[in-house]
C-alpha cells in the first residue's frame, strides 16, 4: 500500500511540475487550470493507450487462436503424411525382405544345381569300378556257360559278388538322395560322422586323381545341427581344396580332415597344399558370385552359400586361413549340451 502511495506522490509531483505548480496550497486559478487540463489530457492519453492495448491484445489472441488451429492443422497433416510414409516405408521394407529371400532361395538353387553335376561326375567315379566288377563277372559266367562248364559253387559266388556289387550301387544312390534332401529338423550326429559321409561320396574321384586324403581326428564329441547342409558345405571345401592341387599342378597333393574341440565348440578343418590363397582374394571369398574359376564355369557362391548355411543356419562360425601354400577352411560349431542329449 505504501509503495502505491509513494508511486502516486511521485506522478502527482511531476504533473504540479509540469503544470508549473511549486506550491500546492497556494495555487491560482490559471495553474489550476492548467493542472486540470493536463490530467484530462493525461487521462486522455491513457485511455487511448488502453484502447490501443486492449485492440491490441484482441487481434494478438485473435492471430494467436487463428495461428494456433493453423498450426493444429499442420500438426495433422504432417502426423498424416508421417503415417502414409510409415506404411510405406513398412511396406517397401516388407517387398526388400521378400525380394531378398526369393534372391537367397535362387542363389541357393543355383549353387544347388552346381553342386548336382559336380555330383553326377562323382557318382560316374563311384559306379565306374562296381559296375566294371558286375560285367567282368557276368563276362566270366557267360564264357563258363558257352563252353558248358557249369560249376555250381563258382556260380554261387560270382552271383553273390554281383549282388554285393549291386547293393553298393543301391548304397550309392540313397547316399547321394539323402545328400540334397532338405532336413528342417537338427540332428544329433559328431563332425566325424559328417566328414566320412562326405568322403563316401568324394573319395572316389579324389582318389583316381592321385591327391592323398589325411583323417586327422581329435574330436569326437556330439553336436546338434542340420547334417545334410553340413555335408553339403564339407563337400564344397574339399572339392575347392581338389580343385586347387589340380589348377596349381601340386605334386603329392594333400587334403587333411582334421576335427577338434574347445569347451564351447567342436572344430573341422579342411586343409590343403594346394599353393595357398593371396591375401586380396582371401578377403572376397565368402562375397556373392566372386570366383576365381571362369576358366571353370565357377559360379561364385559356393563358399558363400557355405557361409550362410553355416553361420545363419546352423550358428556357427567358418573361417579361411592361408599361409605358405596352404589353406585352412576352419567350421566351428557348438557342441551339444549335457541337458540336451
Amino acid at each position: 500500500m505504501n509503495n502505491n502511495r509513494n508511486v502516486a506522490d511521485r506522478i502527482l509531483k511531476r504533473q504540479l511540475k509540469k503544470a508549473g505548480i511549486t506550491d500546492f496550497n497556494n495555487i491560482d486559478s490559471e495553474s489550476f487550470k492548467r493542472l486540470i487540463s493536463m490530467f484530462k489530457t493525461t487521462y486522455q492519453d491513457m485511455a487511448n493507450d488502453r484502447y490501443i492495448l486492449e485492440r491490441s491484445l484482441d487481434i494478438s489472441s485473435k492471430e494467436m487462436m487463428e495461428l494456433n488451429e493453423h498450426l493444429e492443422e499442420k500438426v495433422r497433416e504432417k502426423t498424416k503424411e508421417l503415417e502414409e510414409l510409415n506404411k510405406s516405408l513398412e511396406e517397401r521394407v516388407h517387398r526388400e525382405i521378400e525380394k531378398n529371400m526369393q534372391q537367397q532361395q535362387a542363389m541357393v538353387q543355383q549353387s544347388r544345381l552346381a553342386q548336382m553335376g559336380e555330383m553326377l561326375s562323382m557318382i560316374a567315379h563311384q559306379w565306374r569300378q562296381p559296375l566294371t566288377a558286375i560285367s567282368s563277372v557276368a563276362t566270366s559266367l557267360t564264357l563258363k556257360v558257352m563252353l558248358d562248364e557249369y560249376d555250381k559253387k563258382f556260380f554261387e559266388e560270382e552271383l553273390e559278388k554281383i549282388t554285393d556289387f549291386s547293393q553298393h550301387l543301391s548304397a550309392t544312390i540313397d547316399d547321394f538322395r539323402g545328400f540334397f534332401k532338405e532336413v528342417k529338423e537338427k540332428k544329433v550326429t559328431t563332425l566325424e560322422n559328417i566328414a566320412n559321409s562326405t568322403l563316401g561320396i568324394v573319395s572316389a574321384s579324389i582318389n583316381t586323381k592321385g591327391i592323398k586324403i589325411v583323417k586327422d581326428y581329435n574330436c569326437n564329441e556330439y553336436i546338434k545341427t542340420y547334417t545334410n547342409e553340413v555335408k553339403q558345405v564339407v563337400l564344397n571345401l574339399i572339392k575347392n581344396s581338389e580343385e586347387a592341387i589340380i589348377e596349381n599342378e601340386i605334386e603329392n597333393g594333400i587334403i587333411r580332415l582334421k576335427t577338434y574341440k574347445d569347451e564351447e565348440y567342436a572344430y573341422l578343418e579342411v586343409i590343403d597344399n594346394g599353393g595357398g590363397i593371396p591375401d586380396d582374394v582371401l578377403k572376397k571369398i565368402f562375397m556373392p558370385y566372386f570366383t576365381t574359376k571362369e576358366k571353370m564355369d565357377g559360379t561364385g557362391l559356393g563358399l558363400y552359400m557355405s557361409k550362410t548355411i553355416i553361420e545363419e543356419h546352423c550358428g556357427g562360425k567358418l573361417e579361411a586361413f592361408s599361409q605358405n601354400g596352404t589353406t585352412t577352411m576352419s567350421i566351428k560349431l557348438p557342441l551339444e549340451k549335457e541337458s540336451e542329449k
